[in-house]
C-alpha cells in the first residue's frame, strides 16, 4: 500500500502545476483555479489504483479538471442571474 501513497505522491508533484496552468486558463482566477485542482486531485486519488495504470494519468485528470470547470461555471451563471 505504500507504494500507491508513493506513486501517487509523485504523480502530484509532477501534475500540479500543469494542471494549475490548465484550470487558471479556464477560470482566469487563482484560487478557484486552485480549488479546482485539489478537487480533481481528490478524485483521482479515490480511483488511483486504476488510474495509476493508465497510459495517461495527467490526461484523466486533466479531464475531471475540465468537467468540474463547466460544471462550476454552469453554477456560477446560474447564481449571477439570480442575482440580477
Amino acid at each position: 500500500m505504500d507504494h500507491l501513497r508513493a506513486d501517487f505522491d509523485c504523480f502530484v508533484t509532477d501534475s500540479t502545476d500543469g494542471l494549475l496552468r490548465t484550470a487558471y486558463l479556464i477560470v482566469w482566477d487563482l484560487r478557484e483555479a486552485e480549488d479546482l485542482v485539489q478537487e480533481t486531485l481528490l478524485k483521482v486519488a479515490s480511483r488511483w489504483p486504476r488510474v495509476r495504470r493508465m497510459e495517461r494519468p495527467v490526461a484523466y485528470a486533466r479531464r475531471i479538471l475540465v468537467n468540474l470547470a463547466l460544471d462550476g461555471a454552469a453554477r456560477r451563471s446560474r447564481s449571477r442571474r439570480e442575482l440580477t
